[in-house]
């Protein structure tokens, strides 16, 4: 988490008396923390979809590496998000020039599931180490 807060900690002492003169090294991570909490919490509250930009961002921030997602997942994340985003923000005033196939919609639905339980596996391991 700290490493995506977009914070950096002082290097460690590599004196007795630069120990001193730094102050506690806890504090320093205490403080480090709670900024990357606070960055967190902030991604968090102005997170508001399911694409691509938004599952990284917020996962590796939590331990997700990089190989952990799966390209094809993320690309129908997009592609969901996208349809989602056009069906949710369409006014009742204008009409949706075609409907999408509730039958289709549930299909890519179990498939965005299925394709999930990779990743969900991946955030249990974590929790699992964490505690």
């Amino acid at each position: 988490m700290t490493a995506y807060s977009g914070n950096q900690m002082a290097s460690p002492p590599s004196t007795l008396s630069d120990l001193t003169n730094q102050g506690s090294s806890l504090q320093n991570l205490d403080q480090a923390l709670d900024q990357a909490f606070t960055h967190l919490n902030h991604a968090l509250s102005k997170n508001h979809g399911i694409k691509e930009d938004s599952v990284v961002g917020l996962l590796s921030m939590i331990g997700v590496k990089p190989n952990d997602f799966d390209p094809t997942l993320l690309a129908m994340l997009d592609s969901f998000g996208a349809d989602r985003g056009r069906f949710a923000h369409t006014s009742s005033v204008k009409v949706m020039q075609t409907l999408p196939d509730p039958a289709a919609s549930v299909g890519e639905v179990q498939q965005l599931i299925s394709m999930l339980v990779p990743l969900d596996a991946c955030m249990n391991a974590l929790l699992r180490s964490a505690g």
